[in-house]
């Protein structure tokens, strides 16, 4: 981040330096071809040259008369059929060259075409669903989805600007999937904000795909050939207007007034096919089959490689790898769990060795729910007896299968830092005045020093673990100022047990 610079101008200036980066990657593109057809022209007039000056010599050394006459008409007659015949070669081949691209363009517009349409069928269902496998299905493949319809896009030779604003829908919506199955990895339903959501973007996409589909239909050669010479004033230009518009209308253009606040983040030190490889290590125990790349994730969280994983019997993972560092951001595993053969505790042990395998040290389960046969347990780092809470990690364990399903560290590769170099700031109140500040009416049953994450910075706290009644909360007070500055109540329900 520079200087004085704000995190809305930072990521502004993100924005742009992306969007000059697709127009001079279309611009490079665009400049190949130009060359590919310069260079051709100019080796068929130099054939064409070279036949005029062999004809030229030939006249030259041959004396005038009826044999000479004749054979130079019989020679001018070769030299035109051979002229005619390179000429027509030459177009042909340039033909052929403003084909192929075209040919290559339309492709890029189909595939387009077909994956925004699996993004309508993704948010078709995940707007109707309640919950469950059904949806984190839909969410998952709309992630993907929309991460390909991003990579697809830039095969295509619309304007920049057109270019930015149909990313920032795609990655918005791409986002917006994600942040959604961060929810429900962890217990928790869609509120009526994220249905709000989905059903904007549904009706957004909706649209876009009405426009591409109609461009799929309509787009002629003649049409193509138009875009290909003049971005502006032509049938494929104006549909992509449309759908500029579209987005911009719908509130997904490459405006980021609203953009949550997000940490700084490394530079990639990682490539794709570096990813793949850990990705293939980190799911080496789930007979993978197939290991496929589906483009990048490029959010204000983490930035991260995607990959769909098939094991041998059919049934997908989907996993993202950190371009910082190559670490496992997050994965699901759509693998049936029906039955219980692993108990609560059994569950939690293969949590907990999950987490070790991965090379997390220090880590605590402070949280754990049942969702079916699903048991989802929260760890975070601790340290001196203080448990901080942005270093978080999330597993769900199959109690089938007796195997992680599920996994999330984006809390914790965003937060963790050193905390070995940090000096645990002293606590200026007694847990004991701490305790006292609470309501009477609460019962407390346990007490610890927790680090939470209070709006942009970080404040130990006393974490009290209190009871009133039949409810549960969970209380903390700043060890600075003996203020009460958070409470969590512990919601029951037929899935298990879990914090709002």
């Amino acid at each position: 981040m520079l200087k004085a610079e704000t995190k809305e101008a930072r990521m502004k200036r993100l924005e742009k330096e992306k969007a000059a980066k697709i127009a001079a990657k279309k611009e490079r593109r665009e400049q190949r071809y130009k060359l590919r057809l310069q260079r051709r022209d100019a080796a068929l007039k130099r054939k064409q040259q070279r036949l005029e000056n062999k004809e030229r010599r030939r006249s030259e050394n041959h004396a005038p008369g009826f044999g000479g006459w004749l054979a130079a008409v019989i020679s001018l007659g070769v030299v035109t059929l051979a002229l005619g015949t390179v000429v027509t070669v030459g177009a042909v081949r340039m033909n052929q060259a403003d084909s192929a691209l075209s040919t290559g363009y339309r492709g890029a517009l189909y595939e387009l075409t077909g994956t925004l349409s699996e993004v309508d069928g993704d948010l078709a269902k995940a707007r109707v669903s309640s919950g469950g496998r059904a949806q984190s299905e839909a969410l998952t493949d709309l992630l993907v989805q929309a991460r390909l319809a991003e990579n697809t896009l830039e095969k295509f030779p619309v304007d920049s600007e057109t270019d930015v604003n149909m990313t920032a829908f795609l990655n918005r919506a791409g986002d917006a999937a994600q942040a959604m199955l961060e929810k429900i990895r962890a217990g928790e339903k869609l509120s009526a904000s994220d249905y709000k959501t989905l059903e904007n973007m549904y009706a957004l996409n909706k649209k876009i795909l009405e426009e591409l589909s109609a461009l799929s239909e309509e787009l002629t050669d003649k049409d193509m050939a138009a875009f290909m010479k003049d971005k502006a004033g032509n049938k494929v230009y104006e549909h992509f207007r449309n759908i500029e518009n579209f987005a911009i209308e719908g509130g997904f253009a490459s405006e980021t007034d609203n953009a949550p606040a997000v940490t700084e983040k490394k530079e990639a030190n990682v490539s794709s096919a570096q990813a793949e490889e850990s990705c293939r290590g980190y799911f080496a125990d789930y007979d993978i089959a197939l290991c496929e790349y589906a483009g990048e994730t490029v959010s204000g969280e983490i930035d991260g490689y995607n990959f769909t994983l098939t094991d041998g019997d059919g049934r997908m993972l989907y996993a993202v790898i950190a371009k910082a560092n190559g670490a496992l951001v997050g994965f699901d595993y759509y693998a049936d769990c029906t039955k219980k053969n692993v108990d609560f505790e059994n569950a939690l042990a293969i949590a907990e060795n999950y987490v070790k395998s991965l090379g997390y040290d220090n880590m605590t389960a402070v949280w754990a729910s049942e969702s079916g046969v699903n048991a989802t347990f929260t760890f975070v780092y601790e340290q001196d007896g203080v448990a901080y809470y942005p270093d978080a990690l999330r597993v769900k364990v199959c109690e089938e299968r007796g195997k992680a399903v599920g996994f999330t560290a984006v809390s914790f590769l965003n937060n963790h830092k050193d905390r070995a170099q940090e000096k645990t700031p002293a606590c200026k109140v007694s847990e004991e005045k701490a305790e006292k500040t609470l309501n009477s009416c609460l019962n407390v049953l346990n007490a610890r020093r927790a680090v939470i994450r209070f709006g942009d910075k970080e404040k130990l706290c006393y974490e009290f673990a209190c009871a009133h009644g039949e409810d549960g909360y969970f209380v903390y007070v700043d060890a600075a100022t003996g203020e009460e500055v958070k409470i969590n109540r512990v919601v029951p329900t037929a899935q298990g047990r879990y914090l709002r």
